[in-house]
């Protein structure tokens, strides 16, 4: 799929790679791709960016403390600007004791939110993007409505309209920053179901100015 449509940077979320797969990272090599993972800690998870050297140079930037999601973020130099790719996974488990889902919720609203502040003090133009695991299309959902309340409030835009999940949902997301030094508008985004693969998310698809 990389090839077939000329993507030069595929960020991917819920990777379940580990550092020991080795096989797996040669085969993406044998494409002409490299990877850049980061995994989690037990089970599951893990952000990565799939990129092709011939056409992008990147340099990674771990971020670690958060509890309630990953976040994996990679620096990427064009001509005349310089980008921040930022990938995330808001996971619908958690460290917190407590089970309920608000709580999960709660902790991810004040985690996410410091994130938002840290990010626009850094250098780069930021484009967020991964699976956040809100329904986005549904006004009467709280989370939702809060979620998209607390990122509009930091001066951040979201681009995805229509479903991103077999069943149903605008799940996966992509933001950027309003301010005019920083704001970078993705041109021709789509959100192709045909994704070459077993995963029940859809592919979104767009270009950086």
């Amino acid at each position: 799929m990389l090839n077939d449509k000329s993507i030069d940077v595929c960020c991917i979320t819920e990777t379940w790679l580990k550092a020991k797969d080795k096989s797996i990272f040669a085969e993406i090599h044998d494409y002409g791709y490299d990877i850049k993972s980061c995994p989690r800690k037990g089970k599951g998870g893990g952000v990565a960016f799939l990129y092709n050297p011939q056409k992008v140079v990147m340099s990674e930037n771990l971020v670690k403390g958060f509890k309630s999601f990953e976040v994996f973020e990679s620096i990427i130099k064009t001509d005349n600007k310089i980008i921040r790719l930022c990938n995330v996974y808001r996971t619908t488990k958690t460290k917190c004791k407590d089970k309920y889902n608000d709580t999960k919720v709660s902790v991810f609203m004040e985690e996410f939110d410091k994130y938002l502040d840290d990010i626009v003090e850094k250098s780069g133009s930021p484009i967020i993007s991964g699976d956040f695991n809100f329904h986005l299309e549904d006004r009467a959902d709280q989370n939702a409505v809060k979620f998209a309340s607390l990122y509009q409030s930091k001066g951040f835009s979201q681009h995805v309209v229509g479903a991103t999940h077999v069943s149903g949902g605008t799940l996966d997301l992509v933001l950027t920053l309003d301010s005019c030094s920083d704001h970078l508008n993705p041109r021709n985004l789509t959100v192709d179901q045909n994704t070459g693969t077993t995963s029940d998310h859809y592919v979104i698809h767009f270009d950086i100015p």
